[in-house]
């Protein structure tokens, strides 16, 4: 989930190219939408009762992207394992 650009700090508005900049956005993108997959498959993992793959899934999607959604999930999980 980018917010700002790396580089410059300029807001960011869904292009591989940052507008303020010129900083190529294209491999930030790609990581976070890995990441968003990873936590999708561990929220899958969850419901299917799987909270071990579920917690792999989770750390490898947070150790891409930091998200409110990662963190949140990573809780949850935390709570069930607990």
């Amino acid at each position: 989930m980018l917010g700002v650009c790396p580089v410059c700090g300029a807001r960011f508005r869904s292009t591989s190219e940052c507008s303020r900049c010129g900083a190529s956005l294209g491999p930030l993108m790609r990581l976070s939408a890995r990441a968003g997959l990873l936590r999708n498959r561990s929220r899958l993992a969850l419901e299917a009762g799987d909270v071990d793959q579920a917690r792999k899934l989770c750390l490898r999607a947070n150790l891409l992207e930091v998200s409110p959604a990662g963190r949140s999930l990573a809780l949850l999980i935390s709570w069930i394992v607990e």
